[in-house]
């Protein structure tokens, strides 16, 4: 009953939509074509890589769509190719029309391999995406199980990397990290090149979680991506518009109480009660905000 009555209090929400600055490209052929066997490594799954870039943007709530790579991109500060193996000359088009334009994209390895047909692109790997990136790869190195590398960054920091590195030689990118161990040393891991009004990043290897924490950090800065609103680690905060009108989603997944900052006054949809900064969210509890004009 108490849901029933809940639902029965949205129906404004019916004509808004998510506001997310944030795009992770999925392509269920991409998915297919990725995972069938005869890689260089049969081990390469797609959604648990999807899984740990948007864990790093959820830990920063950061709104994240999922959106096609024909889709139109140009709402999106950032948009995140995760192997991106499979990608025909209408979605490279579209990609390289969206960072021409001002946007940021990051590409991780084993992506621009194959056509929409599955077929290896000739000229050499990224394929599509080599100008785009400004790179190309050489050879593709997949770990053995126990096998680790040692990424250090320009500014001196050091990361662990496992599972698979590209040997990446550049044609107008800038490295960003270099392999530190193995006969690659010295060569880019991660790299940089500023095209048209927006910048591509590439990943080639993959970076353990401190790693990932500092790529997803720096592209997000560079793409001038801001979280919904600052909140405790914790609570998820979604804003919804609809042109005039915005709602704040909270959602506490912790077991205590948090308070989060509201940016101006507003009135609690689910109960009808006015509300001033800050807002105190119940253990697992549910809040949606119409601020006030």
């Amino acid at each position: 009953k108490a849901l029933g009555n809940e639902v029965a209090r949205l129906d404004e929400l019916l004509a808004s939509r998510v506001q997310a600055e944030v795009a992770i490209l999925f392509d269920w052929e991409n998915w297919w074509a990725l995972e069938q066997e005869g890689k260089p490594s049969n081990d390469l799954k797609l959604l648990p890589q999807i899984a740990k870039l948007y864990a790093e943007c959820f830990r920063r709530n950061i709104t994240v769509d999922f959106a096609h790579p024909e889709a139109d991109l140009s709402r999106y500060r950032l948009v995140i190719a995760p192997h991106l193996y499979l990608l025909g000359d209408t979605g490279a088009n579209n990609i390289e029309r969206y960072v021409k334009q001002g946007g940021t994209l990051l590409v991780t390895f084993f992506s621009g391999i194959v056509n929409q047909n599955d077929r290896v692109i000739a000229g050499g790997y990224p394929g599509l995406l080599r100008d785009l990136l400004g790179l190309w790869i050489e050879e593709f190195v997949p770990y053995m199980e126990s096998q680790v590398n040692v990424v250090r960054t320009n500014d001196g920091r050091e990361f662990n990397c496992d599972f698979w590195s590209d040997v990446i030689r550049l044609s107008g990118a800038k490295a960003l990290a270099s392999y530190q161990c193995d006969y690659f040393a010295g060569t880019p891991a991660a790299t940089v090149l500023r095209y048209g009004r927006g910048s591509s990043y590439y990943l080639g290897t993959n970076l353990q979680a401190e790693g990932l924490a500092w790529l997803v950090e720096l592209v997000c800065a560079d793409a001038g991506v801001r979280p919904a609103l600052n909140a405790p680690q914790g609570v998820e905060v979604t804003r919804r518009v609809d042109g005039e009108r915005t709602w704040l989603f909270f959602l506490n997944y912790l077991e205590d109480e948090r308070q989060v900052d509201l940016p101006g006054a507003g009135v609690n949809i689910l109960s009808g009660e006015n509300v001033n900064s800050p807002l105190r969210v119940e253990p697992k509890g549910v809040a949606i905000i119409q601020l006030r004009s």
